[in-house]
């Protein structure tokens, strides 16, 4: 088993469509997958640290960071939704079992850092367009905050694609 795939363990489609499903899901449960995520980046960071690596372990804090901010605006924007009464998820039909949400984090942490990369795009595009979508209706508040969100994701893939330039040449095809 590859030490850094370029897949997700445990799925067998596309990072595209990982990336709607998170997005597309419940608030809380978007808002725990990308906590999750920040924490497997974090857990990264610590062993680079270790190894000596503090340039890729400083790297690896900011997209940690970044993460965490993203989840505490995807909490402000679950607080927000519950005092309005509204739930914007929708149905979905993927075959992912719910109960891992922290394995389906780490096995997206634990990419290969241009698929992590990757994958933090799709979820952007998705953040975007929901944060689109709720403009358009004019819930202009909450477009707001799906903004914020979409450009802590944005950040962090671009940190994620210098972490990739620096370390692709270390990596075997």
């Amino acid at each position: 088993m590859d030490k850094h795939p370029t897949y997700i363990r445990g799925y067998n489609g596309s990072l595209e469509d990982f990336a709607k499903y998170i997005a597309n899901s419940d608030t809380n449960y978007t808002r725990d997958f990308v906590k999750k995520l920040g924490d497997e980046i974090s857990q990264q960071a610590k062993g680079d640290f270790e190894r000596k690596r503090k340039k890729l372990a400083k790297s690896l804090v900011h997209i940690a960071n970044n993460l965490y901010i993203a989840s505490n605006n995807l909490d402000s924007i679950q607080r927000y939704l519950k005092k309005r009464n509204k739930n914007i998820s929708t149905e979905q039909k993927i075959d992912i079992p719910r109960d891992s949400l922290e394995n389906l984090a780490k096995s997206v942490g634990s990419m290969r850092y241009d698929s992590t990369r990757d994958f933090l795009d799709y979820l952007w595009i998705e953040m975007t367009k929901k944060a689109g979508g709720e403009y358009e209706t004019n819930e202009k508040i909450l477009a707001k905050k799906f903004y914020k969100v979409a450009n802590r994701l944005n950040n962090t893939k671009r940190k994620m694609n210098l972490v990739w330039r620096v370390c692709e040449p270390y990596m075997k095809e």
